[in-house]
């Protein structure tokens, strides 16, 4: 997820995927910067940037990874994305002074759009929706039943077109595809591309002011119009006529500045349901920070104007709850990110979300739970919660003078719901609600009232481990994949609850076939870390 973890700094994590960069994540919020003219850009990083971005960190980009990254996309995390708070310690001269340091093995963009335009750039969208949105149906199944592809033919499958993306390394959107046509944004290009998916070629480009940020899921408004959509990182919806590529509005919908869009946006009933999480558990690693005032939120709005028409919160508002020990006034309870797929219960008029760990406390019962709301009202109709007293915000990693930090006086586990909820069907034709959780667990819940009815533990999990972002089911049963990265202990000093977590630890990656109406392991193949 879009975020930091806990204990990121006492392990070493090793992974093959491409990781999402996360600009200058450790300037000091506190720190003093002598205001010399003759300051270089590498000696900002230094002193701001390398304890983060040394390379041992996962969650943040190595310098070799920064450097991929356009200026504009480090530039803008700095003034107005996830680092601003952060890049607040710097002027902006110092700012611009560190982009071009960092940029300084970018080769010059050269212009490749025009020359990949199709000859014929018409998006016709008559034939199949193939994916349509993130959960590819209306139950967030994940199945794919438009498709010849199966086990016994997959390795006769041909590279049909490759297209590159010059300029460009973070891609974090899943696409959508509807007809000939596949819609995929390109974050720090700050593009949307219509694609020809038969041919490879570009159809319409879409320049947006901010990256973007969710998946882009595709629909039609209530007087026909066929469009695309999807969420960028400051908080702002873009609704895209699918045939042109032009907008059609574009608003900031998010219910505070420091909320983003992450989870994909659902169209239903000419209305746009926005999850929201929140960066503002990246402040709380400056101690003066006032931790933490906000928190997850779903926003319902008028799908042909971009209007408001609800807000909904899993937390009450958050007031004082006492002074920290360098004196900086806390508040809670805040957090409780809402980064999934929502899930639209057509039959019982309920959207379903999945939430994080609580940022600040106390606990009231929304911190990483299932969450289901009322279409039309934005009213809280039953809550799940899977893991009590779940605290993490990003001072729960960051040591300062001892094993606690000021804003984190309780290290949580982290245990995000990230997958999209699942709505399904056992044998005897009741419904029933399938969720994964990053502490490696499955949930079967009854969607009338979110009662538990399963539950099933496939791994330890951890804060990089368990179930993230995707699991599918076809008719009964249900496919979960278990991330669990390695864990390798550090020489430095750990909390005793930190180091007795991390001896327990044993990682379990791998995928797992699961009985719909039971949570029993049909078959498991697991993938041991090397």
């Amino acid at each position: 997820m879009a975020k930091d973890h806990p204990g990121t700094e006492i392990v070493s994590m090793y992974f093959s995927s491409l990781r999402v960069a996360v600009m200058c994540g450790c300037l000091a919020a506190n720190s003093l910067l002598l205001a010399d003219a003759t300051v270089t850009g590498e000696q900002l990083f230094q002193k701001n940037c390398f304890s983060c971005h040394n390379g041992e960190n996962p969650k943040a980009a190595s310098l070799s990874g920064l450097e991929n990254l356009t200026g504009r996309y480090l530039l803008d995390a700095l003034t107005k994305g996830k680092m601003s708070m952060q890049g607040s310690a710097l002027s902006d001269g110092e700012k611009e002074t560190l982009v071009a340091w960092l940029g300084r093995n970018l080769e010059e963009i050269i212009p490749w759009e025009e020359d990949a335009m199709c000859v014929n750039s018409a998006v016709d969208l008559e034939g199949e929706n193939y994916a349509p949105s993130w959960g590819l149906d209306s139950n967030n199944a994940r199945y794919q039943t438009k498709t010849s592809l199966s086990a016994a033919n997959a390795s006769t499958l041909k590279r049909k077109w490759v297209m590159a993306f010059p300029g460009g390394a973070v891609m974090r959107s899943q696409p959508a595809v509807v007809g000939d046509t596949l819609f995929l944004a390109q974050a720090d290009l700050y593009k949307v591309y219509a694609i020809d998916r038969k041919v490879g070629c570009l159809k319409w480009v879409y320049d947006a002011q901010n990256p973007p940020r969710s998946a882009v899921n595709a629909g039609k408004l209530a007087d026909g119009r066929d469009v695309v959509f999807y969420g960028d990182s400051a908080g702002f919806v873009h609704l895209l006529d699918a045939i042109t590529g032009k907008p059609v509005w574009v608003k900031k919908v998010v219910a505070k500045d420091v909320n983003i869009i992450t989870g994909p946006i659902s169209l239903y009933d000419n209305k746009l349901y926005v999850p929201q999480s929140s960066l503002e558990t990246l402040y709380a690693s400056n101690p003066e920070y006032e931790c933490c005032k906000t928190q997850g939120a779903l926003t319902a709005v008028d799908a042909m104007t971009g209007n408001l028409v609800w807000e909904a919160f899993p937390l009450p508002e958050a007031e004082p709850q006492g002074k920290n020990r360098v004196g900086t006034m806390n508040y809670g309870p805040a957090g409780a990110s809402i980064w999934n797929a929502p899930l639209i219960d057509q039959k019982r008029g309920l959207i379903v979300v999945g939430t994080g760990p609580i940022s600040a406390g106390p606990d009231t019962g929304a911190g990483d739970a299932i969450i289901a709301f009322d279409l039309k009202t934005g009213e809280k109709k039953w809550t799940f919660q899977a893991t009590k007293n779940d605290f993490w915000n990003s001072a729960c990693r960051s040591k300062f003078d001892g094993d606690t930090h000021p804003n984190c006086p309780e290290v949580g586990w982290d245990f995000d719901f990230g997958a999209g909820v699942i709505l399904a069907q056992k044998r005897n034709g009741e419904d029933i609600l399938i969720a994964g959780q990053k502490s490696g667990e499955v949930f079967g819940l009854n969607p009338d009232n979110g009662e538990l009815i399963w539950r099933k533990r496939l791994s330890e999990g951890s804060a990089l481990g368990g179930v993230h972002w995707g699991m599918a089911a076809d008719n009964h049963y249900v496919y979960v994949p278990i991330s669990d990265p390695t864990l390798k202990i550090k020489n430095i000093k750990m909390s005793p609850v930190i180091e007795q977590r991390l001896k327990d630890y044993h990682p379990k990656p791998g995928l797992y076939k699961l009985d719909i109406d039971s949570g029993a392991i049909i078959w498991a193949k697991e993938y041991p870390r090397t």
